[in-house]
C-alpha cells in the first residue's frame, strides 16, 4: 500500500452534547493518490489484484455553503489471474467494484 497526498481539514457543524447548540468543528480528508497491490498464490496459479485511487480539490465550490469544496475523484482496480506459461496483459482487466467517477 502507498499513499501520497494531502489532509485537507474541512469545516463542519455539530451539535454539542450537553447544550445541542451547534458549534464547528474540523474533519480532515485524505487527498492525493492511493496505490493498493496483493499478489496471491503460488507456483501455478497467482493472482494480482490491483487499486488506485486519485482525488484532488476542484477549483470550483458546491452550492451547499461558500468554502465547502468539491473533490475530483477517480477509482480503478483490476484482477488479474495469471497462470504459468501464459502472458497475461496487466491493467486490462477491471474488477466490477471499482470505476470512475
Amino acid at each position: 500500500m502507498m499513499k501520497q497526498g494531502t489532509r485537507v481539514p474541512i469545516m463542519t457543524e455539530a451539535a454539542a452534547k450537553d447544550s445541542g447548540t451547534p458549534r464547528d468543528q474540523v474533519q480532515y480528508i485524505d487527498i492525493g493518490l492511493n496505490i493498493e497491490v496483493s499478489l496471491e498464490g503460488s507456483g501455478e496459479a497467482l493472482r494480482l489484484e490491483t487499486r488506485v485511487e486519485q482525488s484532488s480539490i476542484g477549483d470550483e465550490r458546491s452550492g451547499i455553503g461558500a468554502q465547502d469544496p468539491v473533490i475530483r475523484q477517480t477509482k480503478n482496480g483490476g484482477v488479474v489471474d495469471a497462470d504459468a506459461g501464459q502472458a497475461n496483459p496487466v491493467g486490462i482487466a477491471r474488477h466490477p467494484g471499482y470505476h470512475a467517477a
